[in-house]
């Protein structure tokens, strides 16, 4: 969905806004989501892309498209609040809306009471029970005033067989039922996305995401269980009986509601603010263990989505430990085949990864690997203050620039929605990784360039201070002073340097704060290398002394 239109192009942040391009991924439940999100924190922002009006009218052209009765009503009242021209007659606005939604509600009502019975109230356990199961029922027949049936038992020959009904009505009912099932497997699917453009009961006002849900699920279970039987009867038939197989139609009628009922079931867990990596997971694995091959276009925009909606996941829908810039990492870069695509579909997402790699505890080392592999200067797919930092940091070592890209950085994260949260845990850290790259190539530095460098005490008041803020403070904001964080930080990177496994060639830096000249001074300290030659040959001698001694 094109967002360019509500944009007010001229003043400085504006270019940093990436919720245009990120919109157009997004099923329109979760645009909703966030334009309400936008919406609600719209006057509490002193810099804001979207004016109210344009926030209102783009949310009321996505609910025309669903039958969101009372939300489009809510819609309409807040709109002509903002601007009373803008809705000239909210009753000949809802009627539209409410014929639709009535047409939706009765068809749901309907679909509910034929698959009731169907799919909620089985009781599966004594299926399972059943001594003598039945694979299928091919015909049934009076004889002689007795009712007979022509069966196929699963355990048996697979053979049809000739067996009085009454003896086996249980079983034969049960079957028929299990095939009434499958076959009507694509109306629970419709059933799930009636349910999911009302979205809430159009009476009460309840969520109705739990059952849609829920039927999702059962859908998928269903299908998969139905495949997994299908198939294996398909592979064990004569290769003349395959082309009329239940299986190949089984798979047509349901392969692509499969797919969809997967991010169906991802899109309500986002909206209901729930843990939702497992089923990313699990479209990942179908995806992986698929036998039929999709163009390499269509596969490129289907993981091109997933990777949007697992922004959306660990950004808005964080859950400590399980769902976070972790995972994002894990999956953005360390996943090859998801790595190539944000190169080749959707660059832009490059913020979201350096994001991660500067806040990851990993963040020295994973930093300089995403610097040198995706931002040198060959890659110039995509740039924004948060890429050009650690570009100049790594690739260039210029400090001076990387120094002015972290001051842009501030206008990036009062922009983006899905950074806001963020801002203070990426310039505590951005500044720890500057002030270690920089510490380590100079061995006298002035505390006032080290404050400029890294917008510390008196050096991070800025006259538009109040612009690029959240939440009334400054997003950079640091309570420490500039000496204070010097000394915090250079006792912290002490004992890290210490403790980190490091190549015993390069040196280690003791760095000592002089207050009466206001500087820093890192010296170097190697090893001595007549004493590491010594460790190595005690240690060398210790080997073959131990391996003499075995060979006694």
């Amino acid at each position: 969905m094109d967002l360019s239109s509500l944009t007010d192009e001229g003043q400085s942040g504006f270019g940093y806004d990436l919720l245009p391009k990120i919109f157009g991924y997004f099923d329109k439940h979760l645009q909703i989501f966030i334009l309400e999100q936008l919406i609600a924190d719209h006057d509490e922002c002193v810099f804001n892309p979207y004016t109210k009006k344009s926030l209102l009218l783009r949310q009321k052209s996505l609910l025309e498209k669903t039958c969101r009765l009372q939300s489009y009503k809510d819609c309409l009242e807040d709109l002509a609040h903002v601007d009373p021209d803008a809705v000239e007659n909210d009753e000949e606005l809802m009627e539209p809306m409410w014929e639709k939604t009535c047409e939706v509600c009765d068809e749901a009502t309907k679909l509910k009471c034929e698959l009731l019975d169907l799919y909620f109230e089985e009781d599966e356990d004594h299926m399972r029970k059943m001594k003598d199961e039945i694979l299928a029922v091919h015909d049934t027949y009076e004889h002689d005033g007795k009712l007979f049936a022509v069966v196929t038992f699963d355990y048996r020959s697979g053979v049809p067989e000739e067996v009085n009904y009454e003896k086996y009505r249980t079983q034969i009912e049960s079957c028929l039922k299990t095939e009434k099932q499958r076959n009507n497997l694509p109306n629970l699917y419709r059933f799930a996305r009636l349910l999911f453009e009302l979205h809430d009961h159009p009476k009460t006002g309840e969520s109705l995401l739990p059952e849609v849900r829920y039927s999702l699920e059962s859908y998928i279970n269903l299908v998969t269980k139905n495949l997994g039987e299908l198939e294996r009867d398909y592979e064990s038939c004569p290769e003349e009986s395959k082309k009329d197989h239940e299986y190949l139609k089984f798979k047509e009628a349901n392969q692509k509601f499969h797919e969809e009922a997967q991010w169906g079931v991802i899109c309500c867990k986002l909206l209901q603010k729930e843990f939702s990596q497992d089923s990313v997971d699990a479209l990942k694995t179908s995806w992986n263990e698929s036998k039929d091959e999709k163009p390499l276009a269509k596969a490129a925009k289907e993981r091109a989505w997933l990777l949007h909606w697992v922004l959306f996941q660990n950004f808005l829908n964080e859950k400590e430990s399980r769902q976070g810039m972790t995972q994002v990492w894990e999956m953005f870069y360390k996943d090859q085949v998801y790595k190539y695509t944000i190169i080749t579909v959707c660059p832009w997402l490059l913020r979201y990864l350096v994001l991660s790699a500067v806040c990851s505890s990993q963040k020295m080392d994973e930093c300089q690997s995403l610097a040198y592999g995706l931002l040198g200067p060959d890659v110039s797919t995509y740039k924004d203050p948060l890429t050009e930092f650690l570009r100049c940091l790594f690739v260039d070592c210029d400090f001076d620039k990387a120094a002015a890209h972290l001051k842009e950085c501030r206008k990036v994260f009062a922009t983006d929605i899905f950074l806001c949260s963020s801002c203070n845990l990426f310039f505590s850290q951005a500044r720890l990784l500057l002030f270690s790259r920089y510490s380590s190539v100079n061995m006298i530095m002035d505390i006032d360039t080290i404050g400029k460098l890294l917008m510390l005490g008196e050096f991070g008041e800025f006259p538009d201070n109040d612009v690029w803020s959240i939440g009334g403070q400054p997003v950079h904001k640091e309570k420490r002073a500039l000496k204070q964080w010097i000394t915090d930080t250079v006792r912290s990177l002490q004992k890290e340097r210490q403790t980190a496994e490091r190549d015993k060639t390069e040196p280690t830096y003791n760095i000592r704060i002089d207050l009466r000249e206001n500087q820093l001074l890192a010296t170097p300290s190697y090893e001595d290398p007549i004493q590491q030659l010594l460790q190595r040959t005690k240690e060398s001698f210790a080997h073959a002394k131990h391996f003499a001694q075995n060979l006694r």
